[in-house]
């Protein structure tokens, strides 16, 4: 089953404050985002741009399960394994506006999505994740322009988009980063790269090619970069990034030991993550399973 997930918004679910005196005075702020959506099961083309219209969609509300509705078929491609329900691909869309706070950074998190979703933001590509049991987030603030309107010089509305400068360095973010990896054949680490410029902005049109490489007692046991036009095989440790992201999927091979995993691209910074260390810890946020 794959699903892709569209957020027509500026700033979005849930802030992280940064150690910075604007933001001192206000708290980690957590906004659910379970109702709003609407939902077609079936692909649509262009269905991620901001002004594609989705008024003829189902309204729901999250966590739901749409493949339980039916019909149930015998020759449904699902089999025994998945209840005779039906798959394919399905379109959740959201729209919503939130006021960004000096100094804070917006991220949105899931607590899990079955399965292969890919999620973007007024038609950005924000990522790809492949498994359905686990959460992942993705930072919306480097997506942000900034916007004011003014009436009789008095401000009124602002909104924020930030663009991105020259390729930098790469970038690491991983799921569930704060815990090894065990040599368990379902416990593994997707590990996501990302070009940047200068300021840590996403450059979201990049193809560069990008090399994973692992030392220690760690394998890379496939790569991707969501791209559902790209045929390249899943197994390797090259890949072209798409929209800006490449992932590598990392298992441990044994119960202890340090494993480092570096991603590198010519002119650019290496980038290294050592999942025994939790150097890359993302947010609080939701459930870990």
């Amino acid at each position: 089953m794959n699903l892709s997930i569209f957020l027509r918004a500026f700033w979005a679910a849930s802030h992280h404050a940064q150690a910075t005196p604007p933001a001192a005075a206000h708290p980690r702020t957590v906004t659910q985002f379970t109702n709003g959506w609407r939902f077609l099961q079936s692909d649509a083309p262009r269905a991620e741009a901001p002004d594609y219209s989705d008024a003829s969609w189902a309204a729901v509300t999250i966590p739901r399960d749409w493949s339980i509705a039916g019909p149930v078929k015998e020759e449904a491609p699902s089999l025994a394994g998945g209840g005779f329900f039906p798959t394919g691909v399905g379109w959740y869309r959201k729209a919503f506006h939130h006021a960004p706070i000096e100094g804070r950074k917006t991220y949105i998190a899931f607590d899990g999505v079955m399965a292969n979703s890919a999620v973007y933001l007024n038609g950005h590509f924000l990522g790809h994740h492949p498994y359905g049991y686990t959460s992942f987030f993705y930072g919306l603030t480097p997506h942000l322009i900034r916007a004011v309107a003014r009436n009789d010089e008095k401000v009124v509305a602002t909104e924020s988009l930030k663009t991105a400068g020259k390729p930098a360095r790469i970038q690491f973010s991983a799921d569930d980063a704060g815990a090894p990896p065990t040599p368990d054949w379902n416990d593994v680490r997707y590990v996501t790269a990302t070009l940047v410029d200068a300021a840590g902005t996403r450059i979201s049109g990049s193809a560069t090619l990008i090399h994973f490489a692992v030392t220690g007692p760690g394998r890379i046991t496939a790569v991707d970069n969501g791209d559902m036009m790209d045929h390249e095989a899943f197994q390797g440790r090259d890949r072209k990034l798409y929209d800006g992201n490449a992932v590598a999927i990392l298992r441990a091979t044994e119960s202890s030991g340090r494993i480092i995993v570096t991603a590198t691209s010519s002119g650019l910074t290496t980038a290294s993550f050592k999942p025994n260390t939790g150097d890359v810890k993302p947010p609080a946020f939701g459930r870990r399973f």
